[in-house]
């Protein structure tokens, strides 16, 4: 992490951090003196052109804030009597093999069940390079079946104590039926003779070539287990309901709540986030400080930016 610099020298964004934390801090009562309620803000700039209300392409920017551990109630009884009542349900696996090969090398396997009705498979290659690496543009125009989407991004996140280093992704998504998601996170040890593994089955060609060419082979589809699942549970509320201006800095405010593990070692965690229209990304950041400040939702301290991704894995890893 970079050391912080005067504000003056700070990108506008990271002023906006430092601006929102400041505010944030004089307005808090004197009861959240014993702790910081500041925590975490990260600010991922997605590149991905986004299809706005006008159809025609547009970039939006993902800010996000991670709940205090033990504050996520709190936050989501506040919301009680606001729609959607229960929102979105869906389960997220992760493949890795046991030393979490894929991971440390910026590559991910990613299962997602969304509401039990639309599962999907994707793949993502992470790249730490500063600008788009050519062969991620290449496999937009690959040929792929229709329903298979490719994605190229790019993440910049930042925190009140700094920014970190940008980062590009490749992802290639597919939707799949409730049975074969059954089968690729329940994969048996033996295949049947002359067929693939059934983790390795369930994703496409196109898939499996992403995962050959970034991973070199190594980890193989056969040293892959399963990590997971976590229960999560999205809400989207307008910012209406809020009593938020609903203009073109963003629509909604989603509230995202992650839920895995077993017995006395289950892990909880809640997500506030905004997509902000592309040239807004200052006022949205000074926008949804301001309400967690006059909401008292206490947010983390000190928290890793992948930490949702980062401690489900950690702990499946450790608890096959």
């Amino acid at each position: 992490m970079n050391d912080p610099k005067p504000l003056e020298s700070l990108p506008r964004p990271r002023r906006a951090l430092r601006r929102a934390a400041s505010s944030f801090r004089s307005r808090r009562p004197d009861s959240f003196q014993t702790f910081s309620c500041w925590g975490l803000l990260a600010l991922s700039v997605l590149a991905t052109p986004v299809a706005t209300a006008k159809g025609d392409a547009g970039e939006k920017t993902e800010i996000k804030f991670l709940v205090k551990a033990g504050s996520e109630n709190d936050v989501l009884n506040s919301l009680q009597g606001l729609s959607p009542a229960e929102g979105e349900k869906l389960d997220v696996w992760f493949f890795d093999s046991a030393d979490l090969g894929c991971f440390t090398k910026d590559m991910k396997v990613i299962l997602r069940a969304r509401g039990g009705s639309k599962p999907d498979l994707t793949i993502k290659v992470r790249s730490t390079s500063a600008a788009i690496p050519t062969e991620f543009e290449s496999w937009k125009s690959r040929q792929r079946p229709e329903g298979e989407k490719v994605k190229v991004e790019r993440d910049q996140v930042y925190t009140t104590s700094g920014a970190k280093p940008a980062t590009q992704s490749l992802s290639i998504s597919v939707g799949r039926n409730a049975a074969e998601i059954e089968t690729a996170t329940a994969p048996s040890k033996t295949g049947e003779s002359g067929k693939p593994k059934p983790i390795q089955g369930a994703f496409t060609k196109l898939q499996q070539e992403l995962f050959h060419a970034f991973t070199g082979g190594s980890p193989g589809w056969d040293a892959l287990r399963v990590l997971g699942p976590a229960h999560v549970r999205k809400r989207t509320i307008s910012a209406d309901q809020l009593k938020l201006p609903a203009d073109d800095i963003f629509d909604s405010i989603d509230f995202e709540r992650w839920e895995f593990g077993q017995g006395a070692e289950i892990v909880v965690m809640l997500e506030i986030s905004v997509k902000a229209h592309e040239g807004k990304e200052t006022a949205a950041a000074d926008r949804l400080a301001k309400l967690i400040a006059e909401k008292k939702w206490l947010l983390a301290d000190g928290q890793d930016a992948e930490t949702k991704t980062k401690r489900l894995m950690d702990y499946f890893a450790k608890h096959p």
